[in-house]
């Protein structure tokens, strides 16, 4: 008989189980954070989730309180929807939340009217 050799996920350790995380896709990841809690601590880690792009449209109300999820703390990728009403839509507090925050690269476009056309 052949000797099974088992593995168990946890039983890896955590910077191995860190370095398969890295490689998910973030929809995956996300998964991740739901299937016990050591994996939610794990898979929240705001190393894995900064090359995350997040894109803003229209309702810049819960900006600073996204931006304030632990596992976003590090996000470099930011894109607000609104060039021409950028100012109408984003206030100082948010441009100072920013400038606070370790966001390397800011877009401004016009996303929500891209969305109509076919």
């Amino acid at each position: 008989e052949k000797d099974e050799c088992k593995i168990r996920m946890n039983s890896l350790p955590k910077e191995m189980l860190m370095m398969i995380f890295q490689k998910l896709e973030f929809k995956h990841l996300k998964n991740v954070m739901l299937v016990c809690r050591y994996w939610r601590s794990l898979g929240g880690d705001p190393i894995l989730w900064k090359r995350f792009k997040m894109i803003f449209i229209d309702n810049p109300a819960y900006f600073v309180q996204i931006l304030s999820i632990p596992r976003l703390s590090r996000i470099e990728h930011i894109t607000l929807d609104g060039l021409y009403e950028f100012r109408a839509k984003y206030g100082d507090s948010h441009l100072d939340f920013l400038s606070e925050s370790k966001v390397k690269i800011l877009e401004i476009d016009d996303i929500a009217d891209m969305t109509s056309v076919s």
